[in-house]
């Protein structure tokens, strides 16, 4: 499949959900200068903004027991990365579009068929993977939550300042159910803005590269026949331009501006494994203490 149809409809599902119009194409997957539409992604990026702020509350000045207290502390530590993350990746929109661009026509003509076939495979694979990983974190702490409702506590999963720990008013329930059903609105926000369209791209990236490998041996093999046939002059015409036409691709692939935008996104997603691991560490001091 190639890259132009793969990008172009992750970046609908982008749209979709609230992120904005990342594809470099003028109005070919929507407009998100639409008054409802810019309503719709402030109403939902300011949700998931109070919701990690109170988070943050929670963790700093919460009076909770040492599970909920440890909790809070890893949610409001990744969820906080996640918002981070989020608006820098929507920040960088025209970074990103030019990205995307240089993706799909650098090498374009040079793709084989079955090596885009693998590609498409092996970004579904990747996806599906992460997807389950997400969601199956989620749905552990659903049953968490259920585990403690059974045991005669209440509901929770995303751990907040409000309410309180004792609230067990219906408005408690409420806002405590509402903010599981954010928790994964959320996760399809990052997984398709930040996480799933770094990996996509880094995948068509390394990709690219096995391309333009492949270009070089095909040359060499070309210029070899060539020669064997005794046409040296053919041969080191072929060779020259062919290098050329190599060279200008390399140069395209490895140029500054495409490879930063790149790096940037994908800094991202280290940072914040990186931030998980620590939060997880804390919240393992905490369950200690």
């Amino acid at each position: 499949m190639k890259n132009y149809i793969i990008l172009k409809a992750f970046c609908k599902k982008v749209y979709l959900v609230g992120s904005g119009n990342f594809w470099y194409e003028a109005d070919e997957v929507g407009n998100d200068n639409k008054t409802y539409y810019k309503i719709l992604s402030t109403v939902l990026f300011s949700v998931y903004s109070f919701m990690t702020a109170l988070e943050i509350l929670a963790a700093l000045i919460g009076d909770l027991p040492k599970d909920e207290k440890s909790d809070a502390i890893s949610f409001a530590v990744s969820h906080t990365i996640v918002m981070m993350k989020l608006y820098s990746v929507i920040g960088n929109k025209t970074l990103i579009k030019q990205l995307l661009y240089d993706l799909v026509k650098v090498c374009e003509t040079h793709e084989d068929e079955a090596l885009m076939i693998e590609k498409y495979n092996r970004v579904k694979v990747n996806i599906t993977a992460y997807i389950v990983i997400v969601y199956g974190s989620v749905a552990c702490f659903i049953f968490e939550g259920l585990r403690k409702v059974y045991n005669g506590s209440h509901f929770v999963t995303v751990v907040t300042y409000y309410p309180l720990y004792d609230d067990e008013s219906i408005i408690a329930t409420i806002t405590r159910t509402t903010t599981t059903v954010i928790l994964c609105i959320m996760m399809i926000s990052m997984i398709t803005t930040v996480d799933g369209l770094t990996m996509v791209n880094l995948i068509i990236f390394k990709y690219k590269l096995i391309t333009l490998r492949h270009y070089f041996e095909n040359l060499r093999d070309e210029v070899e026949r060539i020669c064997v046939r005794g046409d040296i002059v053919q041969a080191a015409e072929n060779l020259s331009n062919g290098l050329i036409e190599g060279i200008i691709m390399h140069k395209e692939l490895l140029r500054r501006p495409f490879y930063r935008s790149l790096y940037s996104i994908a800094a991202g997603i280290s940072f914040h494994r990186t931030c998980l691991v620590v939060a997880i560490f804390v919240k393992s001091s905490c369950s200690h203490v």
